[in-house]
Order: structure tokens, then sequence, then C-alpha cells
């Protein structure tokens, strides 16, 4: 099971630290949460302070490959889990 900071760390290099608020063009990404408050968006407008990297490593958080991540309440893991259109 891999923590996923190495890649969390490495993605925040690429993007500079960039937050939702400062991303050029509008991004939305989705984690799951599995204590039962099912998707949670990340984007501009829900969560602009955040990280771009960290909201990727919330929602790759594939379970049995990477741990899962808290965010405030939330229980993290693979946005896709509970997706009736995963690809998987």
């Amino acid at each position: 099971l891999s923590s996923g900071i190495k890649f969390e760390q490495w993605m925040d290099k690429q993007l500079d630290g960039m937050t939702f608020s400062d991303a050029p063009i509008p991004l939305h990404l989705l984690a799951t949460d599995v204590n039962g408050g099912g998707p949670v968006i990340f984007s501009k407008e829900t969560s602009p302070n955040m990280k771009v990297s960290h909201a990727v490593r919330c929602s790759m958080s594939i379970p049995l490959l990477f741990s899962y991540q808290v965010y405030e309440q939330h229980l993290l893991v693979d946005g896709a889990i509970l997706s009736e259109d995963a690809l998987f």
C-alpha cells in the first residue's frame, strides 16, 4: 500500500504549488467519501485554497494500491469508486 506522498510532492513541484483559485482553467476533481458522504468535488468554488496536487492525491486513492486520505470530516478514496460511470 503506497502513501502516494512522493507523487503528491512531485506534482506539487510541477504545478508550482498551484491552488484551485490559481488554476488558469476551470478544474473539478472528484473523490469519494467512504463514510457515507458520497462524492466530494474539489474546485475553485468548493475548495479555492486547496492545492491541486492534494486534490489529485485524494482522487487517486484506489483501495489496495494507495492509502485513503482525510480531508476535513471526509475519509476519501478514488472518485470513481461509487460512480456508475466507472470504466473498469
